[in-house]
């Protein structure tokens, strides 16, 4: 019984890490401009006493650096925003390679970006809404 358990536990951390660790690609054809891998998060209080970002915080959402390349792809496994161990969400934008934490709002994301796996996305084509920026109109 206790050697179930502890398969189970090992079953569970490996589908954890594996959905965690998992390598993207860039290739929507909706959007064929949008090919660097991005890692991103959302901006949090704590982040507006950073001596670092905080005066490139004002009116902004998010945070994004580059996804590191495995591959033909991107993952977000290894990447860290400000040395925190928050999990960072892999999309695809239309941007250049920049070694720096860029700020941006959630209308520049929306316009540059799209998730790569497209969870957030309601499926219409490459329109939509995205539930990260707006919430879901009542039907």
């Amino acid at each position: 019984m206790q050697f179930l358990n502890v398969f189970s536990i090992c079953l569970l951390l490996l589908v954890f890490s594996d959905a965690t660790h998992s390598k993207f690609l860039c290739d929507d054809k909706s959007r064929p401009t949008a090919k660097l891998g991005v890692c991103l998060r959302e901006i949090r209080n704590k982040d507006h006493y950073d001596v670092v970002l905080r005066r490139k915080l004002t009116g902004k959402k998010f945070l994004l650096t580059d996804a590191e390349p495995e591959g033909k792809g991107f993952t977000c496994a290894f990447r860290t925003i400000r040395r925190d161990r928050i999990p960072l969400r892999g999309y695809c934008c239309n941007l250049p390679h920049d070694v720096l934490i860029r700020t941006m709002t959630a209308q520049s994301v929306k316009k540059l970006c799209y998730p790569h796996d497209r969870k957030h996305e309601k499926s219409k084509g490459s329109g939509g809404y995205s539930s990260m920026f707006h919430k879901a109109p009542k039907s």
